[in-house]
């Protein structure tokens, strides 16, 4: 028997490596959107208490499971990643395949919002079915990009889709000025905005501002963890 070769998967965002920094497909797993979904529900205090078994598991828990039975390291994310995200989060049909519908096939299956489905009458000639070919997916792409810089996602049909078009360096941002908030100073005393914003925009803004940006982006961040709970991601109201 010949074995089968699995089917690759497709990501709507750059995948996490893991070894090699940058493919065409891939990005260094600290730099993509699927690592700081993970990051970012490992700061849910309920979902903890799920994963310790203190309270009844919801319907997110069921998808993403135990995650602090793994480590927050390369290795354990990835090895998360392997067994359980990639399922999560990879496109449920191939989108990067043009495929002849036959009278055995449901049109219903190959239509959603990352597919378009046409009709091209075959006796016309070969340039003119081009031009409306072209014509129509530059229509659909154009609509993406609008979506895409009113901050909304793209078209997705994965088991879990981004609520928002997910700004990597905005959300690293968000999670370490949360993470030195949440820390003790070296007194060991808590920290109040004042002081992670001082630490953290040193000498660049005045104690006033550092201190106001922090407390806004602290409670951003608090509203993104918050969603988590609910497999909803980058999920946050206006910053005030």
């Amino acid at each position: 028997m010949t074995a089968t070769t699995p089917t690759r998967k497709h990501f709507l965002y750059k995948h996490p490596l893991f070894k090699a920094k940058r493919t065409r497909q891939g990005i260094w797993y600290e730099n993509s959107p699927y690592y700081l979904w993970w990051r970012f529900l490992r700061h849910n205090a309920t979902y903890k208490e799920m994963c310790l078994g203190n309270i009844p598991p919801n319907e997110t828990y069921d998808f993403f499971q135990n995650i602090h039975a793994y480590d927050d390291t390369r290795e354990d994310f990835a090895r998360w990643f392997r067994e359980i995200g990639e399922d999560l989060f990879c496109e449920n049909k191939t989108p990067n395949i043009v495929k002849e519908l036959g009278y055995d096939d449901e049109p219903i299956q190959w239509q959603d919002e990352s597919r378009v489905l046409v009709s091209i009458p075959v006796n016309q000639n070969t340039e003119w079915v081009m031009k409306q070919l072209n014509r129509i997916v530059s229509k659909h792409r154009d609509a993406a990009e609008k979506r895409k810089d009113k901050g909304k996602p793209q078209s997705s049909n994965a088991n879990y889709q981004f609520a928002r078009e997910p700004d990597v360096p905005a959300l690293k941002r968000y999670l370490e000025i949360y993470e030195l908030h949440i820390s003790l100073t070296a007194a060991g005393r808590k920290r109040s905005y004042m002081d992670t914003g001082s630490v953290y925009f040193g000498n660049k803004v005045q104690p006033e501002s550092a201190k106001s940006m922090a407390y806004r982006m602290v409670k951003a961040t608090r509203q993104i963890i918050a969603h988590t709970l609910d497999g909803e991601f980058p999920k946050f109201s206006v910053r005030k």
